[in-house]
């Protein structure tokens, strides 16, 4: 299985932009005369820039809706090890890299990829968010979700995950799912689901009282995933195929090298009706 490399053609190299909370955006960004907002640095920064903010709380609720190119990335980052603090961020662009924040307290999704193409989340933190801390939808593909950590999701919204990737419209594909630590006291942990397709889920550390990975087949097919070298430790069922309602076929899933601290089940499957099921499902090496 390989893993996508979304941003491994940014090759192309722009300005560097910073922000601070002792910044003022009428400054022009450089670091010694700052910027005060991520939304200045979101609305400004063009293709092949990076753009470094330093710690601080921004109270921001964000949504990054410019794109870079295929080679020239736009990164924004946090300057040092400490995660500068916002609301939500709400990612509607392409080619894009989001490093080291903190999204806390978002009425829903703490950082939501919809409709991008060619986005990196990696080495961000999200708290008490009420729907999942990160969050994939309206077609978004070729995305990377990595390195980040999801911690407790209220989920006051109710219906989402604590990591989601919802297909609605088209399918989620060509993503990748890996090296994450999520910890969710309501639903599963990491959900693929309504169409996705030719991704990774990999390498996660994963704990929920629902089912820790949850594959799903609601209101059209999952297909072409690979579940591999994840430890889920939660109280359900560890891994789980959920074949859901509508009449259609969740087929090509591998499931291997995998380990397993669970409550219930290691693997299982169940379905709402007799028209849904799986075929060419692969389970070993557990």
């Amino acid at each position: 299985a390989d893993i996508t490399n979304n941003n491994s053609t940014t090759v192309v190299l722009g300005k560097t932009y910073y922000v601070s909370t002792t910044g003022n955006d009428a400054n022009p960004g450089t670091l010694s005369s700052p910027w005060r907002t991520i939304k200045k640095a979101m609305n400004t920064a063009s293709a092949g820039d990076t753009v470094l903010v330093a710690a601080g709380n921004y109270g921001e609720t964000l949504t990054w809706s410019r794109s870079g190119t295929a080679n020239a990335y736009i990164t924004i980052k946090a300057q040092t090890s400490t995660k500068p603090v916002t609301g939500a961020i709400d990612i509607t662009g392409s080619y894009l890299i989001l490093d080291g924040f903190s999204a806390q307290n978002a009425a829903y999704s703490g950082i939501e990829i919809s409709g991008g193409h060619h986005v990196t989340v990696k080495n961000c933190y999200t708290k008490n968010t009420g729907w999942s801390g990160i969050r994939a939808d309206n077609r978004a593909h070729d995305i990377v979700i990595t390195y980040n950590y999801i911690d407790s999701p209220v989920n006051t919204k109710g219906s989402q995950e604590a990591l989601s990737l919802e297909g609605a419209g088209g399918g989620i594909y060509n993503f990748e799912v890996s090296y994450n630590t999520v910890y969710s006291t309501k639903k599963e942990g990491i959900d693929a689901k309504v169409g996705c397709y030719n991704g990774n889920i990999c390498y996660n550390k994963v704990y929920s009282q629902s089912p820790d990975i949850y594959i799903d087949n609601y209101g059209a097919s999952s297909h072409d995933i690979e579940i591999f070298g994840n430890y889920c430790y939660g109280t359900d069922d560890s891994i789980r195929l959920g074949y859901e309602q509508t009449a259609s076929v969740m087929k090509n899933i591998k499931i291997y090298n995998n380990i397993f601290k669970s409550g219930s089940w290691g693997i299982s499957e169940n379905g709402d009706n007799s028209q849904s099921h799986g075929e060419h499902i692969y389970i070993y090496n557990n």
